[in-house]
């Protein structure tokens, strides 16, 4: 089965390689033949229509002679001048277009001979017109005579060349129908040929393949499955939890998928909440340790806003604390046009969540709300305020802005990042009134210690 296979397949592709080189050879041959028989065919319509030229200067040269004949004017004798340069390069011309035919070659001399001869004929009667002779019968009848013979001369020469003219057409047409004809009859060879081993092979590897399938379908189908179910307990195994089996595809083995399915869902929601709580415990144990240490007000601000920022990965953020009846901003990250430096209780969002204690989480904002950069401006898309709470009392505001949602994990930690920076403020102000106050008790007690010394002073 395999040896006859092989040999129609080598009978086949030889005959085919055969008849695209014979084509092939057959096609370039006759292509190349018309493309040299055209390239002669335009000099041969160059050539007429330097004739044409000549032709057309001679009459040139004649309407000049006439013209100042008649008026004896030299602006009718223009044309004539005009004539004699663009004369020599035509003959010129000529001379090179005619290289490869002996006939003309000698033609082409004789031309020559005969214009330079009527170009003298010309110059002695324009020198007695200019001079205020009379122009004599005879040498008007011997420049008419030589205008005669150049003509003869262009007519001879035009017809040779249009004998050749018709002879390459015939050349031409001839190849050009040759081609195509050829092109045919070796394409349709080659598609009888490839269409009859084509049947031929065919049934040879439908054979072959019947016989396989028959074999081994069962076997592949149950390889495939159980490869699969591998790939994707592999999957899951290396921490790929969203990855499902479609049931349907297993057959036999879908039982298998369904319970694989269930284990990944499971083991999905589990990780996925240990993901986010050790997310969660991280972030508010990095903020603790931020927060700990005897830092003023000031400081504890900007570390708190700085690691919100970055933890949470925001793009702009505000940290709001109350301080004399006003909700004063203490600290920014990336600050914007749209961020106020101050609030009453109650205006605006700022006062309004500060006043109600709640978080309250913005999305889809207008288009007013975008961070600058060199390149440009980026949207922001959500807005999240946090109250910073202690001992159940709104002190200050956190204010957050993001191009992307926030989750509920990420509510949840500046929710409760709120609550710590809430109580490490109060601690940063009780430590500033502490401090003030023993300020204010020094300065009384070196008040008093310089009066009791004034009072012993006077006794």
């Amino acid at each position: 089965m395999e040896s006859k296979f092989l040999r129609n397949l080598q009978i086949g592709f030889s005959i085919s390689f055969i008849l695209l080189i014979i084509s092939s050879t057959a096609s370039f041959m006759s292509i190349k033949k018309f493309r040299d028989n055209q390239t002669r065919v335009e000099q041969t319509l160059e050539f007429l229509n330097t004739l044409n030229n000549i032709n057309v200067n001679l009459k040139d040269k004649i309407i000049g002679i006439r013209g100042k004949l008649l008026s004896k004017d030299n602006k009718y004798s223009k044309t004539y001048y005009a004539s004699i340069i663009p004369g020599d390069s035509l003959l010129s011309t000529l001379d090179v277009l005619v290289t490869n035919n002996p006939v003309q070659i000698r033609n082409a001399k004789e031309l020559s001979i005969a214009c330079r001869k009527y170009f003298v004929i010309t110059q002695n009667i324009m020198s007695q017109i200019d001079n205020g002779n009379t122009v004599s019968y005879s040498i008007m009848e011997t420049g008419r005579e030589q205008t005669e013979v150049i003509q003869s001369i262009i007519n001879k020469m035009k017809n040779m060349e249009h004998l050749l003219l018709k002879k390459r057409n015939e050349v031409s047409a001839q190849s050009a129908g040759t081609t195509p004809i050829l092109l045919v009859v070796t394409s349709l060879l080659s598609l009888l040929i490839t269409l009859i081993f084509y049947f031929r092979i065919r049934t040879d590897f439908k054979q072959r393949d019947e016989l396989k399938n028959q074999l081994l379908q069962k076997d592949k189908d149950t390889t495939e499955s159980i490869l699969k179910i591998a790939e994707i307990a592999h999957q899951i195994s290396l921490g790929d939890f969203s990855t499902r089996v479609d049931a349907d595809d297993f057959g036999l083995l879908s039982k298998i998928s369904n319970s694989l399915n269930s284990m990944a869902e499971s083991l999905e929601v589990s990780f996925g909440k240990l993901n986010d709580e050790e997310w969660l415990q991280k972030g508010i144990a990095s903020l603790n340790k931020k927060l700990l240490g005897n830092k003023t007000v000031n400081q504890i601000c900007e570390e708190s806003l700085s690691e919100l920022i970055f933890y949470g990965q925001c793009e702009v953020g505000g940290l709001y604390v109350f301080e004399d009846g006003k909700i004063t901003l203490k600290s920014f990250y990336n600050k914007e046009a749209f961020m106020k430096t101050s609030f009453n209780e109650g205006e605006g969002l700022i006062g309004q969540v500060f006043k109600d204690g709640v978080l309250k989480n913005i999305g889809d904002l207008g288009p007013d709300y975008f961070i600058t950069t060199a390149s440009g401006k980026i949207k922001l898309n959500h807005l999240l305020l946090i109250p910073i709470i202690n001992a159940n009392l709104t002190i200050g505001i956190i204010e957050l802005g993001c191009s992307s949602k926030f989750t509920e994990v990420d509510i949840l930690y500046h929710q409760t990042c709120g609550v710590s920076i809430g109580a490490a403020l109060v601690s940063a102000k009780f430590r500033r009134n502490i401090q003030n106050l023993l300020e204010e008790t020094q300065t009384q007690t070196e008040e008093l210690q310089a009066q009791h010394s004034e009072l012993e002073n006077l006794n």
